[in-house]
């Protein structure tokens, strides 16, 4: 029993430490996956005239480049105000992930 405790306590600090529970979406994971979803659901849902992206790749789970943040994706795109962002995701064997930040606005 005990030994069942100090696993399961493990396991959740493992997560913790790594990002699952802070993490502002997370992912479904699969060994293929490929998928989009809406990043914000606040604020007007109308077709902007300017979209921007930013994204950042995962190799062999060894090494993170780039930059998916919002902000990155509105510098992008030359907005100056934002009406919503969607984000995807695409997962190959964990061999190669990627997160692209899509914002639309003007």
């Amino acid at each position: 029993m005990k030994k069942c405790l100090s696993i399961s306590a493990a396991a959740a600090l493992a997560a913790l430490c790594s990002g699952c529970f802070t993490a502002p979406f997370m992912p479904p994971q699969g060994i293929i996956t490929s998928y989009s979803a809406p990043l914000t659901t606040e604020g007007p849902c109308k077709e902007g005239a300017k979209k921007g992206s930013s994204s950042a790749i995962n190799v062999l789970c060894l090494l993170t480049v780039g930059d998916c943040s919002l902000n990155a994706a509105i510098k992008d795109g030359g907005l100056k105000e934002m009406y919503y962002a969607d984000y995807e995701y695409m997962n190959f064997l964990w061999l190669f992930q990627k997160v692209t930040v899509d914002v639309v606005g003007e």
